[in-house]
């Protein structure tokens, strides 16, 4: 009984680790956004370091499971100490790819701010164009192959066991994040219309996230919030000022 109930105990602990790193992020995240100074638009070194706090906040929780499978069931480690490092090279891994894709959601950002501010009447049809975008992605073939790979890492984490050991734990991470960015880009492309720094509508996606990949019918839900998006879209057209990305 003893050893069925300390792999358990293991699991457990990582669990109330992830969590309570992302509580953390999330709690930082509710400081800086109600901070008077909080600035419209943040220099790229600030919203890069901002963006990887949401990203522990909104994707720590459904990664968790798959960085303890790689540290504890598919290396077999035995160590604590080993499986806590293994598990942080993953998780560094893992933020390293997300923080490219924030290199591209800033570049997004100032461009469709400054077209904006220089026509505010294609506000609703920007908004209209992000929203038909995700509504088209969540029902794309590329959207299907990486929510599987997500849903149902085991066996590409066996194939990254084979890896070069300098640095494997980092490199899976990568590995791993590319195909999560592949996974939800369409649901973080919602933020671009409600606001980056907007928290109910991180806690809306970060919801969305997790239950598409940890919810027995997370591959329905995909499908089901495509016709959602079609339905903001239309709202986005006629009245852009419910959006707060969007003015």
């Amino acid at each position: 009984m003893e050893r069925v109930a300390a792999p358990r105990r293991v699991a457990l602990a990582a669990w109330a680790a992830f969590l309570a790193i992302a509580a953390v992020a999330w709690s930082l995240i509710f400081v800086q956004a109600a901070s008077p100074a909080m600035p419209q638009m943040m220099p790229l070194p600030a919203f890069l370091a901002f963006w990887v706090v949401m990203m522990v906040a909104m994707m720590f929780p459904s990664v968790a499971p798959t960085a303890i499978l790689w540290s504890r069931g598919i290396m077999r480690t035995t160590s604590g100490l080993e499986r806590a490092l293994r598990m942080a090279g993953f998780a560094s891994g893992y933020l390293l790819a997300w923080a490219a894709f924030g290199l591209a959601a800033y570049w997004t950002i100032v461009h469709l701010a400054a077209l904006i501010a220089r026509s505010p009447q294609s506000a609703g049809w920007i908004g209209a164009g992000i929203f038909m975008f995700a509504a088209l992605y969540q029902v794309s073939p590329l959207k299907r192959a990486c929510l599987l790979h997500c849903r149902s890492p085991f066996a590409a984490l066996m194939h990254y066991a084979g890896f070069p050991e300098r640095g494997r734990d980092v490199l899976v991470g990568v590995h791993h994040g590319a195909y999560c960015v592949g996974c939800c880009w369409g649901l973080m492309a919602l933020l671009l219309a409600a606001g980056v720094m907007n928290v109910p509508a991180m806690a809306v996606v970060a919801a969305l996230i997790f239950l598409e990949k940890r919810w027995s019918r997370g591959e329905r839900l995909a499908t089901w919030l495509s016709v959602g998006f079609l339905a903001l879209a239309v709202v986005a057209a006629r009245n852009p000022g419910a959006f707060p990305g969007l003015h």
